[in-house]
């Protein structure tokens, strides 16, 4: 079960929250900017893994063929043509 609450909320809320605090207490205003750079960087690194992940299913997909398995078939009971056109 999801609470609904993606990161990006969750860092707004936690900027919003720290925003109010810093305000009251007169405290760090540059601790905002910091958390925008945070937020860049984890943006840019979720970005770099999506691409990551993207990369190895295309190299999969490009490893081995497209398999729809009828009713009934499952994945043990494909054959692969092998390197000099016979199957397993």
């Amino acid at each position: 079960m999801s609470s609904g609450l993606t990161p990006d909320l969750a860092v707004t809320a936690l900027r919003e929250g720290l925003k109010t605090c810093l305000a009251s207490t007169g405290g760090y205003p540059d601790l905002i900017a910091q958390m925008d750079v945070e937020r860049d960087r984890v943006r840019t690194l979720r970005q770099a893994i999506v691409e990551g992940i993207e990369a190895d299913i295309a190299i999969l997909d490009a490893l081995a063929p497209d398999v729809r398995l009828g009713d009934g078939q499952d994945a043990g009971s494909v054959s692969f043509a092998r390197e000099g056109g016979l199957a397993a």
